[in-house]
C-alpha cells in the first residue's frame, strides 16, 4: 500500500502538489507507520489556524484511507484531540475565530473508503475516554520559514449500524495511533 496525500484532481497520473510533510516514526495498532506522506496548511481563508491531512492509495491509486485534525492553532504546546464536528464542516467554517484562537482542543477524523476511492467505508471516532491519551503536541512552529513539527496519540473507535452490528466484517474495531511523529512545511490548502 502506498501514501499519498489528498489528490485536487480527477486524473489519476496527477500527484498533489502540497504534500508537504512527512510521518517520521509511530506506530498503528503496534505495527511501524512511518515514510507516509501528508499536507499540513492553512483551510481556505483560515489565518489563524492550520490543519493537517493525510490520505493513503492502494497501489492502483485509488484512495483508501483519510486522516485529518482540523483547527490546529498556531502556537506550540500540547492539545487534546477530540470528534470532529461535521456540522462545522458543512458551514464551511473549519477555522478559528479570535474567541476560540486559545484553544487547548482540535478536532479530528478517519474514514476508509472503497471502490474507485469516492465511496465511504467505514466512519471512526475519536474514542474518549479516560484510559486513552487523545493529543497533539506541536514541538516547533517556525511562521517566518512555514516549519511546523511535532507528534500526536489518536484512538479512533468503528461507527456501527443502528443494531451495533459492523456494516463490514473485516473492519478493525479500534485504531490506535501511537507516537506517530511528524515534520512539514506549511503550505496553502486552499
Amino acid at each position: 500500500m502506498t501514501t499519498f496525500l489528498w489528490m485536487q484532481s480527477c486524473k489519476i497520473e496527477e500527484i498533489d502538489p502540497n504534500i508537504s510533510g512527512k510521518i517520521i516514526g509511530g506506530h498503528l495498532n503496534e505495527k511501524t507507520w512511518e515514510n507516509t506522506n501528508f499536507r499540513i496548511g492553512y483551510s481556505g481563508n483560515c489565518t489563524k489556524s492550520i490543519s493537517f491531512d493525510i490520505v493513503v492509495h492502494n497501489e492502483k491509486r485509488y484512495r483508501r484511507e483519510s486522516f485529518s485534525i482540523k483547527k490546529i492553532p498556531l502556537r506550540e504546546g500540547n492539545l487534546e484531540i477530540v470528534k470532529y464536528n461535521y456540522n462545522d464542516y458543512t458551514n464551511n467554517n473549519n477555522c478559528l475565530n479570535d474567541s476560540t484562537i486559545s484553544t487547548k482542543v482540535v478536532e479530528s477524523s478517519y474514514y476508509t473508503l472503497q471502490d474507485d476511492g469516492d465511496v465511504i467505508k467505514d466512519t471512526y471516532s475519536v474514542l474518549n475516554s479516560p484510559k486513552e491519551k487523545n493529543k497533539l503536541t506541536i514541538t516547533k512552529l517556525d511562521l517566518t520559514n512555514k516549519y511546523i513539527e511535532g507528534e500526536f496519540d489518536a484512538t479512533f473507535l468503528l461507527k456501527r449500524d443502528e443494531n451495533g452490528n459492523k456494516i463490514y466484517k473485516d473492519s478493525a474495531d479500534t485504531l490506535r495511533f501511537k507516537s506517530v511523529k511528524f515534520q512539514a512545511s506549511i503550505v496553502n490548502l486552499m
